[in-house]
């Protein structure tokens, strides 16, 4: 089924699997998050207030899409490569130059048919290192 993205109405995302080509995703909707692991370092110079420091950074998002499968970028192909355990990079433009670019490994793929034969897709992320280099929007 063909789909045509209305103007305003889905993102461009990509998403690039490892070792393999960058696919743009007709995004209705995606989300990212950070947060830290923390560590407690309270002690006697603390006047008696918490102390931290920050430890391990995650992040995990999720990512919801229309199924556009007569542009080859059906999300089940092995060459987009979204499925459960896949890696690669997770591009979110938020303006031109500006964007996170997201190594990722891919936690949850889910697929539901919606109204008019449409297929709706999502999936969640979470930050992989080993993926490559996680950058945050620079502007």
């Amino acid at each position: 089924m063909a789909f045509t993205p209305v103007a305003g109405k889905t993102l461009s995302r990509v998403w690039t699997p490892s070792g393999g080509s960058a696919a743009t995703l007709a995004v209705i909707e995606n989300s990212w998050q950070e947060a830290v692991d923390k560590v407690d370092v309270t002690n006697s110079t603390s006047n008696g207030e918490q102390a931290l420091l920050a430890s391990i950074l995650r992040g995990s998002g999720s990512i919801k899409a229309v199924l556009d499968s007569d542009t080859g970028k059906a999300f089940y192909l092995a060459a987009i490569g979204i499925r459960a355990g896949g890696k690669g990079t997770f591009t979110h433009t938020m303006s031109t130059g500006n964007s996170y670019s997201i190594p990722a490994m891919i936690t949850s793929v889910n697929s539901v048919v919606a109204i008019a034969g449409a297929v709706m897709y999502d999936f969640t992320i979470e930050l992989d290192s080993l993926s490559g280099t996680y950058t945050r929007p620079s502007a």
